[in-house]
């Protein structure tokens, strides 16, 4: 009996220290996993703030770059178009004598023309000696009578009079009209004659359709804006906390640094200064204002002297899924439990640390280390393995060394190769530019517009760096010879084939008179086959050339054409008509015989020569050629504009036709009218 309580007692006992140890491993286990899902959340929590902030500033940066970059190229196009009008000769004549009819009606017709391309379809124009204030537009595109007068005592007219004291000659100002109800923003660009200021020309954009393209955004917390180096706000999703007509205030109303506070706005203005010293970065900054973080994203636009500013509230754009996130990382912190649960119920310690002290090594080796000291002293399994091991390991990592070597002896030959090819490489790619520079400066642009007196235009793309096409200009007292050549071949060929086609037609000039243009061919075609063998290698290349020669008399206001393979477009009141040359190149295998055809001069004609690289071009939507009755439609219809405008037009056009196809040839359009 009593051996039986003894039994009893030690069972009792045996059970309770079970108990016990079963009690506290639980107790521990739970510990555990309490302390796992505190510090998931802790991690969770600054994971997903530093991964919103993260998005965040990256979603800053780029919506910066992209929305100023699409402003700026719409304001930079409108100011170019403006800076045109103002600088037109008409514009000037008629500003320094108003009340002449033909100086008033050549600019109104002149300035329709810019009206049409302007996106805002209107443009004004302020004549400071009256004041006279004449604005057209769709409802009214034609009108020579001016709006109102502007007074220097009316508050209304300030930003004019404050314009004319701006130094780079042009000012943006969004302004509401009061006398015309336009609020728009305004491009006003001076016009001087002997650098004294005669008016200014402008055009404006309307604001509503302003703050709808690129200041209405369709995400919740991002807020566009665009602000001065004052800080003075020009732009605004609000249209109530726009700085109106800025250009002649002295103080400000509504600026950004007074949205923000003292504080954020010293920051602020700190880091625009800096960033006027970078051209086209972007400057990210983290301020607190109203107790919420936001980030402001600064890009400066010096062309403006503005500046675009992207704000996004943290705490209500939704940048990223947090939901998702949330999810992730309960999912994580429930994997780690199971873990700890599997572990701690199935893996004995004693097998645990050399499995995972050898795994840890395999990982050590498969991340490139082989620096390692495993020493076991085991007999069993796993220590066998474990030097096994070790042993292949110090195999692997001598290998690896003299693999490394090779690898980087290999490396530094290609890198000195490669050195050696970019150094070559960077020297053709300058010579070719140079050589581009070369034939750009040769052009007689300069001779046309200042000695001449021409009005022309010459629109050149060579498809390479250097291209076969150049215009040819002479001049004989009141008479001169203006023609393009067009030579067989594209980059560096055709260039070289322009020097004989010069020294061609430099020989044909001096033994024959430039007033008989067929004769300069024949000449010409004469002097190229001298100076090109008809045998050998280059017997198979293309040698020939396709010319235009027009000469001008100015005594007879007369015109003679003679072409080989090149038509002369001639435009007046009648239409545009193709003067077609001769049908035989320069240089063919078979003379060509070649006739002059004479005009007489008329008011208002305009003359075109223009390369097959034009016509030939592909493009639209079947990819075909741009075509000579494209062309003459073309200048058809854009005759009465400057040539300034007519090459900008064209240029225009041609990128547009062409589209995503190649350019497969030089493209040189000249086009000009006999004042």
């Amino acid at each position: 009996m009593k051996e039986t309580l003894e039994e009893s007692d030690i069972s009792l006992r045996s059970r309770r220290l079970a108990l016990g140890l079963r009690g506290k491993m639980i107790l521990g286990v739970a510990a555990l996993l309490i302390v796992i899902g505190l510090t998931g959340m802790v991690v969770g929590d600054y994971l997903i703030s530093t991964i919103r902030e993260y998005f965040g500033t990256a979603f800053v940066r780029d919506h910066t770059l992209l929305s100023r970059q699409k402003l700026l190229t719409l304001i930079e196009r409108e100011l170019a178009l403006t800076k045109r009008l103002a600088q037109a000769e008409v514009t000037r004549q008629w500003m320094l004598d108003e009340e002449d009819p033909r100086k008033k009606a050549r600019f109104f017709r002149e300035a329709e023309g810019f009206r049409r391309l302007f996106r805002g379809h209107l443009y004004s124009v302020i004549v400071h000696g009256s004041g006279h204030y004449y604005l057209n537009d769709e409802s009214q595109p034609y009108s020579t009578r001016p709006r109102y007068t502007l007074s220097p005592d009316n508050p209304d007219d300030a930003w004019y009079f404050a314009t004319l004291e701006i130094s780079p000659g042009y000012t943006l100002n969004v302004n509401r009209d009061a006398k015309l109800k336009l609020t728009n923003l305004w491009f006003n660009v001076i016009v001087t004659d002997d650098s004294q200021p005669i008016g200014v020309a402008s055009t404006g954009l309307p604001l509503s359709e302003l703050l709808a393209d690129f200041f209405a955004s369709s995400e919740s917390g991002v807020t566009n804006l665009i602000v001065d180096r004052a800080g003075r706000i020009q732009m605004h999703p609000d249209p109530n906390l726009i700085e109106y007509s800025s250009v002649s205030k002295a103080h400000a109303d509504n600026t950004l640094f007074k949205l923000l506070g003292e504080v954020p706005a010293t920051t602020l203005q700190k880091a625009m200064a800096e960033l006027e010293k970078t051209y086209g970065g972007v400057e990210v900054v983290k301020l607190r204002h109203n107790g919420k973080h936001r980030l402001y994203g600064l890009s400066f636009m010096p062309e403006l002297g503005w500046f675009f500013v992207t704000a996004v509230d943290l705490d209500i754009a939704r940048l990223l899924n947090e939901r998702l996130l949330l999810v992730f990382a309960l999912s994580a912190v429930g994997g780690v439990i199971i873990v700890v649960l599997v572990v701690a119920a199935g893996v004995h310690r004693i097998l645990l640390a050399p499995l995972m002290l050898l795994t840890r090594s395999v990982r050590q080796v498969a991340a490139g280390d082989y620096q390692l000291r495993l020493n076991s002293t085991t007999q069993d399994e796993i220590g066998e393995l474990t030097r096994m091991f070790a042993y292949m390991t110090q195999q692997v990592r001598r290998h690896a060394d003299e693999l490394e070597e090779r690898v980087q002896q290999r490396t530094r030959d290609l890198r000195r190769a490669n050195d050696e090819m970019t150094l070559a490489q960077q020297k053709i790619h300058e010579s070719l530019r140079y050589a581009g520079m070369i034939q750009t400066a040769i052009f007689p642009t300069r001779q046309l517009a200042e000695q001449v007196g021409i009005e022309h235009f010459i629109l050149w793309k060579p498809r390479d760096a250097v291209g076969g096409d150049f215009v040819l200009f002479h001049e004989d007292g009141e008479a001169y010879l203006l023609g393009l050549v067009d030579c067989a071949g594209h980059g560096v060929p055709g260039a070289f084939m322009t020097i004989i086609a010069q020294a061609a037609f430099d020989s044909a000039i001096k033994e024959t008179s430039i007033a008989d243009p067929a004769a300069l061919l024949s000449r010409a075609d004469a002097a190229v086959r001298a100076m090109l063998p008809s045998r050998g290698n280059l017997a198979s290349l293309a040698t020939n050339m396709d010319v235009g020669l027009c000469h001008i008399d100015r005594r007879e206001q007369s015109l003679k054409f003679a072409g080989a393979r090149l038509s002369l477009y001639r435009s007046g009141k009648d239409g545009v008509e193709e003067i077609k040359g001769q049908r035989r190149s320069l240089g063919e295998r078979k003379r060509g015989r070649f006739e002059n055809r004479r005009f007489s001069l008329e008011a208002g004609q305009g003359f075109y020569l223009t390369t097959d690289g034009l016509l030939d071009q592909s493009g639209g939507n079947k990819g075909y050629g741009f075509g000579r009755r494209r062309f003459a439609e073309f200048m058809e219809r854009h005759s009465p504009l400057s040539m300034d405008a007519q090459k900008v037009a064209l240029a225009d056009c041609l990128k547009a036709y062409q589209g995503n196809f190649p350019q497969r040839d030089d493209i040189t359009v000249l086009g000009f009218r006999v004042p």
